[in-house]
């Protein structure tokens, strides 16, 4: 069973035991038990230095996200521009969509890693820099459910949902489509305070 990510907070907790009363006809009974008596948290470090190819966890390959990032509409005309060296004139991007405009836009902090485009992110004050990894349309839906959903992640609110996928991930609009998961959320809805 995985620690809580959080600690020993009244609504991780109570999942934790929520958890253990569903499992109480499991062969691991006794894990179950010693579940109530978790206060420990497990945590690690996320150092400046963490290698790049950390922000993903669900087992795709640097080339499944290289093909994934030139088959997509939007990412793939900037990849392969970035790739050539060739920044395309504004009177070229007509014809793309709003979003390859808007990444045509941030050409000077679009990097490439083993093919792979990054958008290079530091904070005004100096004190975070780190690499998000351009994704995809078709991923977007799975990043957000591995960053919000998962027993891990503890279904947190928008303003920290939006901080903890900045750190790692980066598409146009990513602000809005948080949103709009959150509020499809039954987990959040639930656990809303009445109006």
């Amino acid at each position: 069973m995985e620690y809580l990510k959080c600690g020993p907070c009244a609504k991780c907790t109570k999942r934790a035991l929520d958890m253990a009363c569903s499992m109480k006809n499991s062969p691991n009974l006794e894990k179950v038990k010693n579940l109530q008596n978790l206060n420990s948290v497990k945590t690690r470090n996320q150092s400046e230095q963490e290698n790049t190819w950390n922000v993903w966890k669900s087992g795709y390959t640097i080339m499944q996200l290289k093909h994934f990032q030139e088959s997509d509409r939007d990412i793939g005309p900037i990849l392969k521009w970035k790739t050539e060296g060739e920044r395309p004139s504004w009177k070229e991007l007509e014809r793309y969509s709003p979003a390859t405009r808007h990444y045509w836009h941030l050409w000077d902090s679009l990097q490439i890693k083993d093919g792979v485009l990054f958008k290079e992110f530091l904070k005004r004050d100096g004190s975070g820099h780190h690499f998000q990894f351009m994704t995809p349309s078709n991923m977007k839906d799975e990043v957000l459910s591995q960053m919000h959903n998962s027993i891990t992640t503890g279904h947190l609110g928008q303003k920290k949902t939006k901080e903890k996928l900045a750190q790692r991930f980066f598409w146009f609009e990513m602000k809005e489509d948080i949103s709009i998961w959150i509020s499809k959320c039954d987990v959040c809805e639930a656990i809303k305070p009445p109006v």
